[in-house]
């Protein structure tokens, strides 16, 4: 354990509080006894403490701090078996510290910082020597640990509810009373469990860790995410497509390992794909024959690829939640590159098209093509962004695009995408070599 300062010491101590019971005696007026102490657990005036037995008579409760000031308090939840209460002081009162909440688990063998029972409350260094020690009355496991004698006095548990702390002074969980000889500490992965209604949201030090979003895509990322960009081309013989060779519509994004894409096309292409030859071109030059899975309306359409694919790379679908502020990446129309925006509005309304929408700060990239990803920093599929609105940047976001295309986005679910392989292979078969029969162009 690192060293402690005085100033931590005097910070740690005054996180801790005695607590009094107060009552109206019919003969005696108003009566105060003092049940124990409780330790604050967060800022919001939260303080836990295993003390004596409180009447049914008892109404009000009162924490003294470490200088002498009085702070009430409101009873929100008990244990009684184990003789555990939540309390909540009842004003926006600020203690002068709150133990956070440790979000490592400990180990056994592990040193702590501890406090003995006597009323000095001097810190001294324990070892953690079982994590499963079983209590009778409630039958909870609960930290049995070993005090160094030689770091301060101790005795027989008579204080309570008095914090176990890791180096860094975040709480790892509460000292217990009457347990004799014994030191026994109630683990905050405990407190969830015990308080329902009052802890429940209580960080859980044992809970898998979610990853957070890293704070910048790599360039490494930013090359495997233009992979999964791919042109969607119509082609065919007619005069629509300048002379009978083919035309570029747009973007597309690549959202699964069988090749399905999202794209978004203006200009009433979308409801004639039908009639047309589709293919998608990939960074590498291959290309892939496409066909229309699911249309979403408009202009959101999703497209599948005819024949078995091995794509470098996916963009799995998120399924976090995002606010105004959160940045994002976009696809830009040059090279196929990213840039790096903010969402200034989660409820743009456009007059044709999906609503509501999410509008982009435009980064200077007004000329965006349609059909491209709006993507975490991890590479996450958040959005797709839409063509024809002018100088603004638009997208659908992918809680929307799940509802506009529940036969193939519904039962997908967020999936990490594979790694990438040494070399980038070939997407698939090109185009073939007769000529298709074309339909007709849709109007503009």
């Amino acid at each position: 354990l690192p060293q402690v300062t005085d100033t931590q010491r005097q910070k740690w101590r005054s996180g801790i509080v005695e607590l009094f019971a107060e009552w109206n005696d019919e003969k005696t007026g108003t009566q105060q006894k003092p049940i124990g102490y409780g330790t604050v657990i967060s800022d919001q005036g939260w303080v836990v403490g295993q003390v004596e037995r409180i009447g049914p008579d008892t109404r009000k409760y009162i924490a003294r701090c470490d200088d002498g000031s009085l702070v009430r308090l409101d009873l929100k939840e008990d244990d009684v078996n184990g003789g555990w209460y939540v309390f909540q002081a009842q004003s926006s009162t600020q203690f002068n510290h709150a133990f956070p909440i440790a979000l490592t688990e400990t180990e056994v063998g592990d040193a702590v910082w501890a406090y003995p029972t006597n009323s000095t409350f001097p810190l001294i260094t324990a070892t953690v020597k079982s994590k499963d020690r079983r209590v009778v009355a409630s039958g909870r496991p609960v930290w049995q640990l070993d005090r160094d004698t030689n770091s301060g006095e101790y005795s027989e548990t008579k204080y309570g509810s008095l914090p176990v702390l890791n180096g860094n002074g975040e709480l790892l969980g509460l000292s217990m009373v009457g347990t004799g000889e014994l030191s026994l500490a109630l683990p905050v992965s405990q407190f969830k469990t015990v308080f329902t209604k009052s802890l429940g949201q209580l960080p859980d030090p044992t809970a898998p860790v979610e990853p957070t979003e890293p704070a910048e895509p790599t360039e490494a990322d930013q090359v495997r995410w233009k992979s999964a960009v791919v042109d969607i081309v119509v082609y065919g013989k007619s005069d629509a497509l300048d002379g009978g060779g083919e035309r570029v519509l747009g973007r597309g994004v690549v959202v699964s390992e069988n090749g399905l894409i999202l794209t978004h096309l203006a200009g009433g292409w979308a409801s004639n794909l039908h009639d047309w030859k589709i293919l998608a071109k990939f960074d590498d030059g291959s290309q892939v024959d496409l066909t229309v899975a699911e249309g979403g309306g408009a202009g959101l359409v999703a497209l599948q690829a005819k024949d078995v694919v091995s794509v470098n790379h996916y963009f799995p679908i998120s399924a976090e939640s995002y606010s105004v502020g959160d940045e994002v990446y976009f696809g830009q129309k040059v090279e196929r590159a990213f840039g790096k925006s903010k969402i200034i509005l989660t409820d743009r309304k456009i007059t044709t098209g999906p609503s509501p929408v999410w509008q982009l700060e435009p980064q200077g990239q007004p000329d965006v093509f349609a059909g491209q990803p709006v993507l975490s920093s991890s590479g996450k599929l958040v959005g797709l962004t839409l063509q024809g609105t002018g100088e603004l940047l638009l997208a659908v976001p992918v809680n929307l695009l799940k509802e506009m295309f529940p036969k193939t986005l519904g039962p997908m679910h967020a999936a990490v995408p594979p790694p990438p392989p040494a070399a980038v292979p070939s997407a698939a078969a090109t185009k073939p070599s007769e000529e298709p029969q074309a339909g007709e162009p849709p109007s503009e």
